[in-house]
């Protein structure tokens, strides 16, 4: 041909627009040039070396020496025009491509020519000659095609071969990759795809690399090919009939022809090389000028680029490879493998795009879906490789496609090939569901390969955010779909246990990363999204349905089926009803399970739970057994077969759920028989066609003549599926037999032959047969499962689609059942790589899967699940004693026995491991730990037993500075824990420096002492009488121990206990009174579980919550801290028996700081410690540190927490602040010997707590004895205060502290009470014997002194409720002898002050009745003997406090001050009790004592102060006369004859009032009787002179007063001078002026 580049106009581009483009295009036109000129010179160079045209004379431009040849004269011409040509958008490529191109299509070049031309054309492409804008450049690209695909050469050798065909290899991916690649047509790239899979595979015998090559560029066309799919516009269909040369691949099958192809007929030994030329691509032959002109190379102007006609052949090529048959050898595998490779290549490059081209999507669908579960079981590992990727490409670009497909790849490839060898059960896996058995099974023949493949494919797939959420949706909640998710899971939880004995293997790590990619996708979502169901709007799963919605939602054609019109729109309403589904699915799952057990008694529990009427009802049976997932279709054939009156009711509605409506016979018939398994007897056979037959012929009454003929035809079509598919049957019936067997059934009349033919061919081509869901899953195509997949496919528009993969918040609203599925499993299969040597990237693995766990169960506070958590880590994490080993508690080697134990923890990576994620998941996650605590709590205490826990871990659980610190040791000054910590050093020390003999010896006895007291360190880790000195490694090992429990925060654990939950609060008090008991927090936890399974108003669960009956979860509040029926005891009996007061005392460190930390929430806790300190309490038999802590600690927090409760006015703070103070009262159950110990420290903290009382609130208080600023606000409260004071009074050194303390009680501070003792004492040191009225003055100045000094002094506490427990101790430290008569006095001078407040708060002037108000509300008074009114006005509480107090304090204070003065031994003290009782009396005008009260204390017989006289003498009259002690005991008689005769003429008002006149004359005859008395047993001269002028005084003011004349009543003129006479002889009425 004559190239039209001759006739191009050579001016080129000399009217360019501007110098620059002008300059560009010329620079660019010479640099094209000199590309060609080059390459042209190259090739003619090699063809001048061949023979043929070696002898050619010209060569040069314009040599006209000779005759050209034609090819040479193409290039010669070619290079004449190169450089004339400008602009080279315009140039035709053919024009310099022609050269070329004659070149590769001639049969007379060689090898190397052929190869430079190839070079040259590669070139051109690859430097862009061939413009996109050029016009010719859709015809210059199918040259090239043609060409190179055509291409011919004489072979030489095989080497020099197979680099002109890698050169071909490489021009024909060139044309595919360069821009104008994409104007190639549909003919032209499949030629191209031909071409290059010829080259590497036309005769099976070329190299490895040649082969090897033409795959590569094969899949390189591929990718370019699909490269344009998404560029081109939707079509509901295009046929490949539009491409000349469809691409089809070769059967392999086949050997391979020899001889008729280039590459097999290569070798010059068999024929001629230069007379036998070849083509690589078309095989041998000449193809003529003709031929080569107006074939396959002519162009046709409108040719369009290539389509989608194009891709469909390629992809339908690429699947053409994915086949295997039975027994297939590697070359085979390995082509299958290429295919797959292919088919991988299209998905990446346009997979997204698959769906809008339905042709497509149906050869995904079907051919490569089928071809893939075909090959999957059959190939090695490569193929089985490319297979996973395959499945994973899919789902990843189409994954709301292949739903069916989806299912198929798992169920019939992935899982069966990554199923264990045998059915395994992790121990503790709850993933077990109604499709676990399907899953359970095995594939016996996948090699290990095989099965690691399939693993890494299901592990890649579960990595995907969306997978597992999918697989739930479209699967699990669809009533008709297997549980694919729950298979799944249980599939890599029995993947990740090892082989009894065997270690983990890859296989198990990674069935252990599968589980873990799932929890890591829930937790990932969880932290993504909050969202969660509306309780108002949502419905619950398992909300009551009856039996009517139930079987109305199955009858629905889409009930139960996702897809359907209610699971389109996303969002929470699709997920209630998905959820909905996913309940009924398991209802049905239990129906079919007792179904499957007995019909009948699964129709019995069908009734029971609802979802069958009782009776029940056919059509609702028949729903079941239509619809119901799990059933044995065995059974199921059976009880429809039956010949019972209600089993064929059931088999006619059966029937009637069927739409036969425009079906064929043959498929109606399939999917009738698809629901059950026909049984073997024919009479039940008979009874189903018939049933059958009759509905068809009622939805179909024209296909066929009646029901008897639908009845025949289906029989017919039986027996044809058993004759076809029988193995046992050798003579198959034909379809001539068929035919003619069915003769005139159709009423007499013939069926069609073309319909029994396409019913023949039908069931000869697929078997009618019976996919079971209960059967078990092998691997490999099952045609059977496949049909039934397409046809519920079928059933539905959308039934082959998935629904769109949700985002995250609605997949977060699937994740709690998701959840509930895998986390157990994935827990225990974490377990397993603590259990055996892995690397530490699965250690890491393991952490980030417990932190996963955690992560969802924190978010969704499942308790239970962070309970088992935390209960497992802290299993694995529990450091040794450096004796026994974790696992089998053997007892190691005699080197390692004696290790420290932080070293053994140091070197071991699991433990430490174990503990940072124990921890850390309590630091992140502790409001949702339960029981989970106990665990915890026993593992800190095992780390501090071991000596694990750093200094600042140490300080870091101690009580804060501001609630004063650590407890110190008052014989030491070092807080307790050191002190402790100091004694176990000391004594390991002596032990071991007491420990000779032998090292053979010491080495025995440490081992016999495993189990005794140091059982876990005896010997100090030591030998030989001193600590081992640690090695490099050993020092390096407790370094990282340490730093282990720097990371785990273990001080953080309890510091932020105040962020807690109040039920987590109590789990972890709970724990700490539980873990220094003989069976730790977890083993109590236990044994309280088993206990304690009721209470009163509920039950206990297992970790000590108590459900009440209103069905709110909460821990149960204990009335009283002191009650011996509250919780607190119940948590505390397993701890009754302390097992090692050291760790009691660290478990009591830690709930106190807990406790003060949590203050406001001291109601929940304080049961709790109050229980533990009471069984420390109980099981102190002897002095202890720990006792000492225990009652301290009790103090402490009383003194911390009291003053900052809002008693006032807060109820709760008011009731605590009573349980506070009643748990004081635990101090009353220690021991004698051990209170004795204790009573110095108690009366510290004693006085230390009244001192915090005094709060500034209670200070500023305006009215300062209404009480209602006090925060101890009740009898019982200060009667525990005072009995604990009173305590130490008779201690040696408890004493000063406890008397301070309760002088800050009754007198506001001790200051008072000494200034009340100076004042007092004063009167003493006086010596105030006189009698006159100047004596009187004096005592009425002291009286009024010490009022002054009360009145002056700080606040007291004494309350109306509270003055007699202060009574009661005041006076044991009057009857004390510790401290001396200085004490005592003091003690009395309090009493003095106690009764001065009583009068104080009777009289009412001081606080206007306030006072006597509070007690009313405190006493709960009424203002009348028959009402139930309270005390409301100051006046009437008034008269009821005295009342109160005269019938009580007041009196015991008058009783107990005469019972001193009479009695006591020391003078002093008697002489100041005789002052106080005077001054008491003397201020008790407030109490308005009746004149029968003062008559009492006159009278006769045991009067108040006339008794006092006749003790004191009867006393001192029994001692020698001019005795000491006599003396001072008539000096107290005279006092106390003042006090008397005082005491009288103050009240002889009140006495003279009296309602019998005879009780005024008793009195006053008594009181003279009893002055008569103490002057005749007087010895002293004091005491003589004070008789007389006493009975003068009286005299002298009853006369005054005229109480005393003549004539007074009861004979009282006369009887008074004879009694008077009596006393003194100068006593007589001459003394009033009278006769």
């Amino acid at each position: 041909t004559i190239p039209c580049w001759r006739h191009e106009d050579a001016r080129g581009s000399t009217m360019a627009s501007s110098d620059g483009t002008a300059a560009a295009a010329a620079l660019k036109a010479r640099g094209y040039a000199g590309i060609l000129s080059s390459e042209s010179a190259g090739v003619m160079a090699v063809m001048r070396q061949n023979a043929k045209w070696a002898l050619v004379p010209g060569y040069g431009y314009g040599d006209e020496d000779g005759p050209d040849d034609p090819m040479l004269e193409e290039f010669r011409a070619m290079r004449r025009a190169l450089f004339t040509w400008r602009d080279w958008d315009k140039v035709a490529p053919v024009a310099y491509l022609a050269p070329f191109l004659q070149v590769i299509r001639s049969v007379e070049t060689s090898g190397p020519i052929t190869g430079m031309a190839l070079s040259a054309v590669h070139k051109v492409l690859k430097h862009g000659l061939i413009g996109e804008s050029n016009p010719h450049a859709a015809q210059a690209m199918h040259a090239v095609a043609d060409a190179v695909t055509l291409c011919r050469f004489e072979a030489t050798d095989p080497d020099h071969d197979d680099v002109v065909l890698s050169k071909i290899l490489h021009v024909l991916l060139e044309c595919m990759r360069c821009p104008t690649g994409r104007l190639l047509s549909d003919d032209d790239v499949c030629n191209i795809v031909q071409a290059c899979y010829r080259i590497g595979h036309q005769s099976g015998k070329e190299s490895a690399l040649l082969r090897n090559l033409s795959r590569h560029v094969l899949h390189e066309i591929v990718h370019a090919a699909f490269g344009r799919l998404p560029h081109l516009p939707a079509d509901s269909e295009e046929s490949a009939t539009r491409i000349d040369a469809s691409v089809a691949a070769p059967d392999l099958s086949e050997d391979p022809p020899t001889g008729e192809n280039g590459v097999a007929a290569r070798s010059p030994a068999d024929e001629d090389p230069a007379s036998t030329p070849r083509s690589p691509t078309k095989g041998a032959g000449r193809v003529s000028e003709t031929e080569s002109q107006s074939g396959r190379s002519s162009f046709r102007e409108n040719q369009e680029p290539f389509g989608l006609a194009c891709v469909l052949e390629i992809f339908r090529f690429s699947v053409s490879f994915v086949s295997l048959e039975e027994g297939a050898d590697e070359q085979a595998e390995s082509v299958c493998a290429f295919g797959l490779q292919l088919v991988l290549a299209s998905l990446e490059s346009a997979g997204e795009d698959f769906a809008r081209h339905p042709a497509l999507l149906r050869l995904v669908r079907d051919d490569l879906s089928r071809a893939m579960l075909a090959v999957a079981p059959r190939g090695r590992a490569p193929v089985l490789a490319a297979t996973a990727a395959t499945i994973l490409q899919l789902y990843m670009v189409m994954p709301s496609e292949l739903k069916m497909q989806l299912e198929a790849f798992l169920r019939m490839a992935l899982l069966p090939l990554a199923d264990v060898p045998k059915p395994l059960d992790i121990a503790g896996s709850n993933a077990g569901g109604p499709n676990a058995a399907a899953a359970g099974s095995v594939n016996p023949g996948a090699s290990s390969e095989s099965r690691r493949v399939a693993l890494e494919c299901l592990v890649d797939l579960c990595r995907q955010p969306n997978f597992v959420p999918d697989l739930y949706v479209n699967f699990d909640c669809d009533v008709r779909r297997p549980n694919l998710v729950e298979e799944l899971v249980a599939l890599l939880s029995r993947g990740a246990s090892p082989a009894q004995g065997a270690p983990l293997t890859d296989e198990n790590l990674l069935s252990l990363e599968g589980l873990l990619a799932i929890t890591a996708g829930v937790a990932d979502r969880v932290a993504l999204s909050d969202a969660k169901p509306d309780p108002a709007t949502e419905l619950r799963a398992d909300a009551p349905m009856s039996v009517e919605d139930f079987w109305g939602r199955m009858r629905d054609a889409n009930g139960g089926v996702v897809g359907s019109a209610l699971t389109v729109t996303p969002g929470p309403a699709r997920a209630a009803v998905l959820r909905r589904n996913r309940y009924l699915k398991r209802r049905l799952l239990a129906c079919a399970d007792h179904f499957n057990a007995k019909p009948k008694k699964g129709l019995a529990y069908m009734a029971e739970i609802g979802v069958l009427a009782d009776p029940p009802d056919p059509a609702a049976v028949a729903d079941f057994l239509r619809h119901a997932p799990g059933l044995d279709k065995s059974e199921a054939g059976e009880f429809l077969g039956d010949h019972k009156e209600f089993n064929v009711l059931v088999l006619n509605a059966y029937v009637k759920t069927f739409d036969f409506q425009n079906a064929t016979l043959d498929a109606a018939l399939r999917a009738f028989l698809d629901g059950f398994r026909l049984p073997g007897e024919a009479q039940k056979i008979s009874r189903f066609l018939e049933a059958f037959a009759e509905a068809y012929f009622a939805a179909n009454p024209g296909s066929v003549a009646d029901a008897d003929a639908a009845y025949v035809l289906s029989y017919s079509i039986i027996m044809l599926n058993t004759d076809q598919h029988n193995p046992q049957v050798k003579n198959k019936m034909t379809l001539d037999q068929f035919v003619r067997n069915n003769r005139g059934t159709n009423g007499g009349k013939d069926f069609p032959r073309s319909t029994l033919e396409a019913i023949f061919d039908e069931i000869r081509n697929n078997e009618i047969t019976l996919a079971d869901d209960a059967s078990p899953q092998r691997a490999g195509f099952d045609a059977a499962r496949w049909a039934d997949m397409m046809r519920a496919a079928s059933r539905h528009p959308d039934g082959g689609r998935m629904i769109r993969t949700p985002d995250h918040e609605e997949a977060a609203l699937y994740d709690e059942d998701l959840f509930q599925l895998v986390w157990s499993p994935a827990v225990a299969a974490t377990c397993l790589v603590f259990e055996h040597p892995v690397a530490e990237s699965a250690l890491k693995e393991a952490l980030d899967g417990f932190l996963g766990v955690a992560r969802v169960a924190g978010h969704r506070g499942l308790t239970d699940v962070m309970d088992h958590l935390i209960t497992v880590l802290c299993a694995y994490a529990s450091p040794v004693a450096g004796n026994k080993d974790k696992t089998n508690g053997a007892v190691q080697n005699a080197q390692s026995a004696n290790r420290k134990p932080s070293v053994l923890f140091g070197e071991d990576d699991v433990r430490r491991t174990a503990c940072v994620t124990a921890f850390t998941v309590a630091n992140r996650y502790g409001d949702v730990v339960r029981g989970g605590w106990c665990p915890l709590v026993d593992l800190v205490l095992r780390m501090h037993r071991l000596d694990l826990l750093s200094e600042t871990v140490r300080k870091g659980l101690e009580v804060d500075a501001r609630d004063g610190g650590p407890m110190l040791d008052l014989s030491t000054s070092t807080s307790f824990a050191e002190a402790e910590r100091s004694r176990r050093d000391a004594a390991r020390r002596n032990k071991n420096s007491a420990s000779g003999g032998s090292s053979l010896l010491r080495g025995f006895s440490q081992l016999l002492s495993l189990d005794g007291p140091d059982g876990l360190f005896g010997s100090g880790f030591a030998s030989g009488g001193g600590e081992v000195p640690l090695t490099e490694e050993e020092q390096a090992a407790e370094n990282r121990a340490l730093r282990c429990v720097e990371a785990c925060r273990i001080d953080d654990v309890f510091a932020d206990a105040s962020f807690l939950g109040n039920d987590s609060l109590a789990g972890l008090a709970r724990a700490l009174t539980w873990a220094a008991g003989p069976a730790g927090a977890a083993g109590a936890r236990a044994a309280q579980a088993k206990a304690f399974s009721s209470s009163v108003n509920g039950v206990v669960s297992d970790d000590g919550v108590v459900s009440n009956n209103d069905g709110n979860n909460s821990v149960g509040r204990v009335t009283s801290l002191a009650s011996p029926k509250g919780e607190s005891d119940a948590s505390a009996a397993v701890a009754a028996a302390v097992a090692d007061e050291d760790g009691a005392a660290f478990c009591l460190d830690v709930l106190c700081s807990v406790t003060l930390r949590c203050r406001d929430r001291s109601s929940l806790l304080l049961p709790h410690l109050y229980g533990y300190l009471r069984a420390i309490v109980a099981s102190a038999k002897t002095p202890s540190p720990l006792v000492e802590r225990a009652v301290f600690e009790l103090l402490r927090i009383a003194r911390v927490m009291l003053p900052t409760l809002n008693v006032f006015h807060d109820e709760a703070d008011k009731r605590l602040a009573e349980d506070l103070l009643d748990a004081l009262r635990l101090t009353f159950a220690l021991e004698p010997n051990v209170a004795d110990q204790l009573i110095t420290r108690v009366a510290s903290e004693l006085n230390a707590l009244v001192s915090a009382l005094e709060t500034e609130e209670w200070r500023s208080c305006a009215v300062p004895f209404a009480g209602d600023h006090d925060i101890v606000r009740t009898a019982r409260g200060w009667d525990t205060v005072c009995k604990l004071l009173m305590a130490s009074a008779r201690h040696p050194e408890a004493a000063a502290v406890g008397f301070e303390a309760l002088a800050r009680v009754v007198a506001g501070s001790a200051q008072s009470a000494s200034a009340l003792s100076e004042t007092s004492g004063g009167a003493h040191d006086a010596g105030a014997t006189e009698t006159s009225p100047a004596s009187s003055d004096a005592s009425e100045t002291n009286s009024v002194s010490v009022s002054n000094v009360t009145n002056k002094s700080p606040r007291s506490h004494a309350r109306p409720w509270n003055v007699r427990s202060c009574l009661e101790a005041t006076s044991a430290f009057v009857d004390a002898r510790q401290g001396g008569d200085e004490r005592s006095r003091r003690a009395l001078a309090l009493l003095g002050a106690a009764a001065d407040a009583v009068c104080d708060w009777c009289g009412g002037e001081a606080d206007g009745g306030a006072t006597a108000l509070a007690a009313a509300r405190v006493g709960g008074w009424v203002s009348g003997p028959d009402s139930t009114e309270p005390v409301t006005t100051s006046l009437d509480a008034l008269v009821l406090l005295r009342r109160d107090m005269l019938d009580g304090p007041f009196t015991d204070i008058v009783s107990y001050l005469r019972r001193v003065a009479s009695v006591d031994e020391r003078a002093a003290v008697r002489d100041d009790a005789t002052l106080t009782l005077q001054r008491v009396l003397s201020r008790a005008d407030a109490m308005r004592a009746s004149p029968e009260y003062w008559t009492k204390c006159f009278s006769p017989e045991n009067g108040l102060l006339t008794g006092m006289l006749h003790e004191m003498c009867a006393s001192f009259k029994a001692m020698p006369q001019k005795s000491e002690v006599r003396l001072k005991q008539e000096r107290t008689a005279h006092l106390a004859v003042s006090c008397v005769a005082k005491t009288f003429l103050q009240r002889l008002p009140a006495l003279t009032n009296a309602s019998e006149p005879v009780a005024f004359a008793n009195a006053w005859f008594a009181t003279l009787d009893a002055l008569r008395l103490t002057g005749e047993a007087a010895t002293c001269e004091e005491l003589r002179e004070a008789v007389p002028e006493a009975a003068k005084n009286m005299l002298l003011v009853m006369s005054a007063q005229g109480v005393l004349a003549p004539g007074a009543p009861q004979g009282l003129w006369e009887e008074t001078w004879k009694r008077a006479a009596a006393v003194d002889k100068s006593l007589t009425p001459a003394i009033v002026g009278a006769k």
